[in-house]
């Protein structure tokens, strides 16, 4: 195994990539399942099936080296509600996110969620701060500058979908029972009744910027620490 993938415990990885439409590496598509060659077929349109089959090779490659796999070997499950996991390989978790080209992987031992987001500009938004965020995170927003509330705006709402995302659920769960820190945006205040406490939830990474912003939520009652990697230091095997 790769010195790359070796994960030490209570540590999060995180990867980062973007989608190449100039090449591809011929061994993506014979990594594909059926199931996720039949998905990939879905998309109309050549630039959305090259994006599937770059992020689910990608994906495949950094799981395959972290349980030292060839990565067409890989069977991927979902629970209940749909969180894909490793069927042969559960205790290791991996949580997926995309905008655009862009995407990232959060890879760990410990029920993780992560949001990547575009920040782009939406006539919406008073309408999904008032749906979607607490009494005082509505508040927080609405007292902002007009200049402040785009990137608020994606703090926010990045970091509830990440806790979602790590609890499986989706927004099924709650996204007005997520509540944020505020003053710091570093902890949950409130965490809906069936995952309490909110002590137990890590916000590990969370950064905006002008063109993105990104969340990092896990479960654990140990400090995690975050790497940060990127696909660009892998090689893919030779065809």
């Amino acid at each position: 195994m790769s010195t790359e993938f070796n994960l030490p415990p209570h540590t999060v990885d995180l990867w980062r990539g973007t989608v190449s439409h100039v090449s591809k590496h011929p061994l993506f598509d014979a990594w594909l399942s059926p199931d996720e060659r039949r998905r990939m077929l879905r998309f109309k349109f050549p630039a959305l099936q090259t994006r599937f089959l770059h992020i689910r090779g990608s994906l495949r490659q950094i799981m395959a080296g972290y349980v030292n796999e060839a990565p067409e070997r890989l069977r991927f499950a979902y629970s209940e509600f749909g969180k894909p996991y490793l069927a042969d390989y559960p205790a290791l978790a991996f949580n997926l996110s995309h905008t655009g080209d862009d995407w990232i992987i959060a890879v760990g031992c410990c029920p993780l969620g992560v949001d990547l987001e575009h920040c782009k500009p939406r006539d919406s938004l008073p309408e999904l701060v008032g749906r979607f965020f607490a009494g005082q995170e509505a508040a927080f927003w609405q007292a902002l500058p007009e200049s402040r509330r785009l990137s608020a705006f994606y703090q926010l709402w990045t970091c509830k979908e990440a806790f979602l995302k790590a609890t499986g659920r989706g927004i099924a769960a709650g996204l007005q029972d997520c509540v944020l820190d505020t003053d710091s945006f570093q902890r949950f205040l409130q965490v809906p009744k069936a995952y309490q406490p909110a002590s137990q939830w890590q916000l590990l990474t969370q950064h905006s910027g002008l063109v993105h912003c990104v969340a990092l939520v896990c479960q654990s009652s140990e400090p995690q620490t975050v790497r940060h990697k990127s696909i660009r230091r892998l090689e893919l095997p030779t065809v």
